[in-house]
């Protein structure tokens, strides 16, 4: 699996719902907040059983590669200013990390980018372990974490070490 098809996967599971596909477009080009906090309840409901659905569907080998490639992506997004525009704590800051990266990669982009462009408070706790328990329901074992990347706040050392040495 490649980083296309990772996207594709996120972007697939949105689909199944053309109206909030549609709303969630239309939030993030505008960067309209309200909507995004929105969205981020309904995704509990809709998308991301949408999503689960789409990573059953990969291979045991493409799972795995999904589940390496979010992992890398919430590492990519571990920084410190990103830290402060989200406004919520150490532990929260996981799950604003992954509604970062569920809204898919047009809001990655913006946010990786432009920190400042992130929604305060929007978090998703159940899009940071999905994969990780869909693994687990297919496999029957448990996926071996962190391997490259952890998720946990303040694992991307170097962008955490920039911000204490200023």
């Amino acid at each position: 699996m490649n980083e296309s098809v990772f996207w594709q996967v996120i972007e697939s599971a949105w689909a199944t719902y053309p109206a909030l596909d549609a709303t969630r477009k239309r939030a993030i080009s505008l960067n309209q907040s309200d909507a995004l906090q929105q969205l981020a309840i309904v995704m509990e409901q809709a998308v991301v059983p949408a999503m689960g659905i789409k990573l059953m569907a990969l291979s045991r080998e493409d799972l795995k590669e999904f589940i390496r490639l979010m992992e890398y992506k919430m590492y990519q997004l571990d920084t410190p200013i990103l830290f402060q525009y989200t406004r919520l704590s150490e532990v929260c800051f996981i799950h604003a990390r992954a509604i970062v990266i569920g809204l898919g990669k047009t809001y990655f982009d913006l946010v990786q980018r432009h920190p400042s462009k992130v929604t305060p408070f929007l978090e998703a706790e159940y899009i940071a372990t999905l994969a990780y328990k869909v693994y687990e329901e297919q496999f029957g074992q448990p996926f071996e974490k962190f391997v490259k990347h952890s998720i946990i706040t303040r694992s991307n050392e170097t962008a955490w070490a920039q911000q204490e040495g200023c």
